[in-house]
């Protein structure tokens, strides 16, 4: 193995051997060439991906700055409201200062009113007391009615009449309901006449209410308008006086039928005739619906029609 390689093949080798490292370094340069080359796009897909960020992030900027001017604008012009606002309201309070004075000035006469009012008051409701008593101490029933009839007080009178203890029970309710059991107003009504003459108007009645004949005064209540309000109605129970008039009348017209049955008397002798003209008297005096006269027979046990006048004479005839 000595002396195996000769000069020339030294020499080859030597060529060879540079040739492959040319080579080599060659590959390597290019390997080199094309791993740069991909960093290369790698990274100018990187920077494209990153100007694209950041392009949106500068639209995004773009519109936050927008958006900042905006709210700016807006914060400002809230800042000239507020400024304007709290111009108005200085201006305000210095105008509830000056009411607040006002106020108080206006509360100190209130208070000297409310004084007055109360002493006022006072001295009504002492009168309200008396007149209560008067209404009290008076016998007769004692109302008032407004313009539409309702009642809006009643005496202690009126209310024993109608059996009630309070007069809550019947106040609102109107006065032909309930003391002439009505339910529209009466024909002649005293206290519509005294509502329409502005005068005081009288008449005497039957009330169904309280059972009884009454004497109703109705007057006028006023206002400074010379407007009628309302009425007071003062109803008094004249059902005695009634009664003695009724039988003053009847005994009347008793004197006159015992006179006019003595000049029938008198003028006729014909018995049947004479008690014909006894219940015909009776009949025109007193306006019955029918008379009959009857006579006990001599037996005693009987009676027998001897005259009659009237409805029955259509329906029975003496013997």
């Amino acid at each position: 193995l000595l002396n195996a390689f000769n000069e020339s093949d030294v020499k080859l080798m030597e060529t060879l051997s540079s040739q492959m490292a040319s080579a080599i370094m060659n590959a390597r340069f290019f390997q080199q060439a094309k791993d740069e080359i991909k960093q290369r796009k790698e990274a100018e897909t990187r920077a494209k991906q990153r100007a694209k960020e950041l392009e949106k992030l500068n639209l995004k900027i773009k519109q936050s700055q927008e958006n900042l001017k905006k709210a700016n604008d807006e914060l400002k012009a809230a800042h000239e409201e507020m400024q304007a606002a709290n111009e108005e309201l200085e201006a305000t309070s210095e105008e509830l200062r000056a009411s607040n004075e006002e106020l108080e000035a206006v509360s100190e006469q209130l208070k000297a009113a409310n004084m007055e009012l109360e002493a006022v008051n006072e001295a009504l409701n002492d009168k309200s007391t008396d007149l209560e008593n008067l209404f009290t101490a008076i016998d007769d029933s004692l109302m008032v009615v407004d313009q539409k009839l309702n009642l809006t007080y009643l005496n202690k009178t009126a209310l024993k009449q109608l059996g009630c203890k309070n007069q809550k029970e019947l106040i609102g309710k109107k006065c032909y309901q309930v003391f002439h059991d009505r339910n529209k107003p009466c024909v002649g009504c005293s206290a519509l006449k005294a509502f329409k003459t502005k005068k005081p108007v009288y008449l005497e009645k039957y009330s169904a209410g309280i059972n009884c004949y009454v004497s109703i005064s109705s007057s006028p209540i006023l206002d400074k308008n010379n407007k009628v309000v309302k009425v007071i109605e003062i109803a008094r129970d004249i059902s005695d006086r009634k009664q003695a008039e009724e039988e003053s009348k009847r005994n009347a017209l008793q004197s006159s039928l015992l006179l006019e049955i003595g000049r029938r008397l008198s003028s006729e002798l014909n018995l049947d005739a004479l008690l014909q003209e006894i219940v015909a008297a009776i009949h025109e005096t007193f306006n019955y619906y029918g008379v009959m006269l009857m006579l006990m027979e001599k037996d005693g046990e009987h009676l027998s029609l001897r005259a009659v006048k009237g409805t029955y004479s259509k329906l029975i005839h003496p013997k």
